[in-house]
């Protein structure tokens, strides 16, 4: 997925974005929720947002941003174009200030996808 978006952010003439750790701790976090609690946003259900998830993971960057994805069925390539088509999310993949990411993905009863990014 990170290399996918790299792609992208390719395009955008942004820097790829390395991998970390607790980045990719906090997407898997979210990810698990949204499959197994049918979340469908950025709030987890457990009050949760992306910021609280990605600090208490012990991520301590200056920004910090999040896109989600899920689906029926599809996969990576799928979740990267739907980011693309909406400006929200676009935004997130192009801010060429983010430096780092951790991503998460579930094929288990549909596809969901989470994408933390870091600087």
């Amino acid at each position: 997925m990170i290399a996918l978006l790299n792609e992208k952010r390719s395009e955008a003439g942004c820097p790829a974005v390395g991998s970390d750790r607790a980045l990719a701790a906090a997407a898997q976090r979210h990810a698990n929720d949204m499959q197994q609690n049918g979340i469908r946003n950025h709030i987890g259900s457990d009050g949760s947002t992306a910021q609280q998830r990605i600090a208490e993971a012990g991520f301590a960057g200056s920004a910090t941003g999040e896109i989600v994805y899920w689906s029926t069925g599809g996969g990576a390539h799928e979740a990267a174009a739907a980011w693309m088509e909406s400006p929200g999310h676009r935004t997130v993949i192009q801010d060429c200030g983010f430096t780092l990411a951790g991503a998460a993905e579930i094929s288990a009863g549909g596809y969901v996808a989470v994408v933390d990014f870091g600087a």
